[in-house]
C-alpha cells in the first residue's frame, strides 16, 4: 500500500531522493513496520521510537550497568573489537583509528593491544570520562563537529551507530573527508534481512525494537548506501564479528564459539559488515 501518512517522520530517502514509500506485512516486527523506499528498498521504521534527545542516549542506570561489565572483565566487547580488527588487519596493518561510538572502549583497548593508535568519539559524557581514564584519547561531540585540527585517519570504525542516524549521508561524508588517502572505514548495522531476525526473535529482534533506531539494512542496502557516498566496498558479509580466541575455556564460552563459528560460516548472523576503501 502507499505509505501517505502526514505524520512519518521520514519523508524523503536520503539515499536516492524518493518521496514515496511502501509498507509491507511481510516487514513487522511487533508493533513496528518497515517502510520501504520505492526508488532503492531502502527501510526506514514506523513508528520511530526517539529519545527525547533525538538519538541513543542511555540512562544513568544502563550506561553504569554497561561500565561496570567492562571494569568486571567481560570480554564482550573486547572480543567484537578483535573480530572487527581481525578482518580489518587482513587489509591494512596498524596506523590510526577512530572508534566512532565507541562507549566505553572495548575496540580501543583491543586496537592498542594490537599496536594500533586508538581514538574515540561518543555522545555519552560518562562513557567519555571512562575512555579518558583509561588513558584514550576521546572526543565528546559528533563526528560532524569533531575539531578540524585533529589528524586524518588510517581506519574508522562505526559499529551500530549508522541506523541510529536521520542523515547517514552526512555522516559518511564526514567519515570519507577525515579519511588518509587509501583508509579504510568499517560500518556496522543489524541486518534486518537474516533469519535470526525474522525467523527467531521477530517482535523481540533488538536490531529493530531499540529506540533510536531510523533506519533498518540489509547486506545489499547498506553496501549501496556506502558506495554511493563515494567509497569503495572491497568487502561485506552477514556475520557476527568476533575471535574465537578470546572466548573462555568454559562450557558455555566454547559453546558460543562454536555457535558464533557455524552462522558466520553459513551467513545467517543478524549484522551485516561493510568494509569501504576511501579514494
Amino acid at each position: 500500500m502507499n505509505w501517505s501518512r502526514n505524520e512519518d517522520h521520514i519523508e524523503e530517502c536520503f539515499n536516492c531522493g524518493g518521496r514515496e514509500f511502501d509498507a509491507s506485512s511481510r516487514w513487522t516486527f511487533g508493533d513496528i513496520q518497515l517502510v520501504a523506499c520505492r526508488g532503492c528498498n531502502l527501510l526506514h521504521l514506523w513508528p520511530i521510537l526517539m529519545h527525547e534527545e533525538g538519538v541513543e542516549s542511555l540512562n544513568d542506570g544502563e550506561t553504569g550497568r554497561q561500565i561496570d561489565l567492562m571494569e568486571d572483565g567481560d570480554v564482550v566487547a573486547f572480543n567484537h573489537g578483535n573480530g572487527i580488527l581481525d578482518l580489518v588487519e587482513s587489509f591494512k596493518s596498524g596506523g590510526r583509528i577512530l572508534d566512532v561510538g565507541c562507549k566505553f572502549g572495548g575496540l580501543l583497548k583491543a586496537a592498542r593491544d594490537r599496536g594500533w593508535d586508538p581514538v574515540g568519539l561518543d555522545v555519552n559524557p560518562a562513557f567519555c570520562e571512562f575512555v579518558s581514564r583509561n588513558g584514550f584519547e576521546i572526543h565528546s561531540t559528533y563526528l560532524e563537529n569533531m575539531p578540524e585540527s585533529v589528524e586524518p585517519f588510517d581506519v574508522i570504525t562505526m559499529s551500530h551507530v549508522l541506523e541510529h542516524i536521520e542523515r547517514p549521508d552526512s555522516a559518511l561524508k564526514a567519515i570519507r573527508e577525515r579519511l588518509n588517502p587509501g583508509g579504510l572505514v568499517y560500518i556496522e548495522t543489524p541486518d534486518v534481512s537474516s533469519p535470526i531476525a525474522w525467523a527467531v526473535y521477530r517482535g523481540r529482534w533488538l536490531g529493530v525494537t531499540t529506540p533510536g533506531h531510523v533506519w533498518a539494512y540489509t547486506q545489499r542496502t547498506l553496501t549501496d548506501v556506502i558506495s554511493n557516498q563515494g567509497l569503495e566496498v572491497i568487502w561485506s558479509g552477514r556475520w557476527i564479528p568476533y575471535a574465537p580466541t578470546d572466548y573462555p575455556k568454559t562450557l558455555k564460552g566454547q559453546i558460543r564459539r562454536c555457535l558464533f563459528g557455524a552462522i558466520n560460516r553459513f551467513g545467517y548472523g543478524d549484522i551485516v559488515g561493510v568494509l569501504a576503501r576511501a579514494a
